[in-house]
């Protein structure tokens, strides 16, 4: 049963999915990922992490929804998930209130605005302003990544966490 147990939560805690695959299927169109999620909870001090592949150089949203989950009867949310994106061992961002993105080469990453106008081209709900969920947008290269989700000052709760692809109508 222990066993059992604690491979439940290694499931629950990395998931691998594929961003962007595109199978060959003849004469019929190609099916592609646009939107992969997961709720989970977290407990005080946890980090929760998520796995993706991207086959092709894509743009994506991340996001680490904590608040906003209440609004669709979620219990015990968390009240400010960050998240950081790595390949392999090395981060690539880290993000923890959305409209505050982090300098990169001198300028923000993107801005609330891009981030936005993400929302509603992938159909993912919006998040308040001045929420304290995370979300970034960003273009990966093919590869592996991992997305690290955890409470800031070891917050436990319920969180969503989304990977979409974006659009290329969509803003920087």
């Amino acid at each position: 049963m222990k066993t059992q147990s604690f491979l439940l939560r290694a499931l629950s805690v990395l998931v691998l999915l594929v961003i962007g695959f595109t199978p060959v299927y003849a004469g019929t169109p190609q099916p592609t990922v646009v939107d992969v999620s997961n709720r989970i909870t977290l407990h005080a001090n946890e980090t929760t992490i998520f796995g993706i592949v991207v086959s092709s150089t894509q743009r994506v949203l991340v996001r680490a929804v904590g608040p906003e989950l209440a609004k669709f009867g979620v219990p015990n949310v968390n009240a400010d998930p960050t998240l950081t994106v790595f390949s392999g061992q090395t981060p690539i961002v880290t993000v923890d209130d959305w409209e505050d993105q982090p300098i990169v080469n001198g300028k923000p990453l993107t801005t609330a605005a891009a981030i936005s106008a993400a929302f509603q081209a992938t159909g993912a709900f919006p998040l308040d302003s001045g929420s304290t969920s995370a979300a970034t947008m960003l273009t990966l290269a093919p590869g592996a990544y991992t997305i690290q989700v955890h409470g800031v000052g070891g917050l436990a709760g319920e969180v969503l966490i989304e990977v979409y692809t974006v659009p290329d109508s969509v803003p920087n």
